[in-house]
């Protein structure tokens, strides 16, 4: 009975076992991706950039290929990066003062998640991101509870080797900051921590950007290519629909429950004082 209490009382090791076990039957089930043999060949021509891509994904490509030479095998850090998100946002419940259930239910949202499952189905550009976004804004929590300043620099590390996998953690970065700004933990920007971090995650991306500087910044002239050519354009609500059915209709109740508790957190905690 204890060991069963056990078991239910860790849902972050439970759900992140449980993905992994899932990926490793699954992701050997069906053929290569065609991106996938693409960075396998990308990484046996190491570089420190490519065309439309920085260099981290094809390097692991090239050694899990290398090393296993097995689609299993090649989808293994998909898979670890996924089962470590479904463990991490369960986690992330907790630090947010959430619950036994709270915690079950954000990670099995996430386990359930489409597009967030389908990171541990293929390599890809893609495949680590969900994990460092929400490493780099637990880090960022832990900074502004626990006035730790090593948590800046943590999250700087994991944006610098998130920057190395796709370039789309910038935005991200962006984000985090305009958020801080707009808040009154716009004092945390007022010390050294947050932009040493800044600056150990530039230092990790210097080589590509470097790279991509000398070469006359192809990513960017691909981008554009791509823009004009192949992808669709959406209007804001078109975007926003599309990305709720590519999440997974199923978890919009839980995110959208949450939207709506985080919008009125402010009222809830005036109450809280109050009382």
């Amino acid at each position: 009975m204890r060991g069963r209490l056990s078991v239910v009382n860790r849902p972050e090791l439970v759900l992140g076992l449980l993905t992994l076990a899932l990926h490793l039957w699954i992701n050997g089930s069906y053929g290569y991706f065609r991106d996938e043999l693409y960075y396998i060949v990308c990484g046996r021509h190491p570089a420190l950039g490519y065309t439309d891509q920085p260099p981290l994904i094809p390097l692991i490509a090239w050694a899990s290929d290398a090393a296993f030479h097995s689609l299993r095998g090649l989808r293994l850090v998909p898979a670890l990066a996924c089962a470590a998100t479904v463990a991490l946002t369960a986690h992330a419940a907790r630090m947010l003062g959430g619950g036994l259930y709270a915690r079950w239910l954000a990670g099995i949202a996430v386990l359930g998640g489409g597009a967030l499952e389908f990171s541990g189905v293929t390599l890809s550009t893609d495949c680590l991101q969900p994990l460092a976004w929400l490493a780099i804004g637990l880090c960022v929590v832990k900074a502004q509870e626990g006035d730790d300043q090593r948590w800046w620099l943590a999250a700087g590390a994991i944006a610098g080797f998130a920057f190395l996998a796709k370039y789309t953690v910038a935005l991200y970065l962006v984000s985090v900051a305009a958020g801080l700004l707009a808040t009154t933990q716009r004092r945390l920007l007022a010390t050294w921590a947050p932009w040493a971090g800044a600056l150990i995650a530039s230092a990790i991306a210097a080589p590509n950007l470097i790279w991509q500087a000398a070469n006359g910044w192809p990513f960017v002239a691909h981008t554009a290519v791509l823009a004009a050519e192949r992808n669709i354009p959406l209007s804001p609500v078109q975007f926003l629909v599309q990305e709720i059915l590519v999440v997974g209709a199923a978890t919009a109740p839980v995110w959208i429950a949450g939207l709506a508790a985080l919008a009125r957190l402010s009222q809830l905690e005036q109450s809280h004082n109050e009382v």
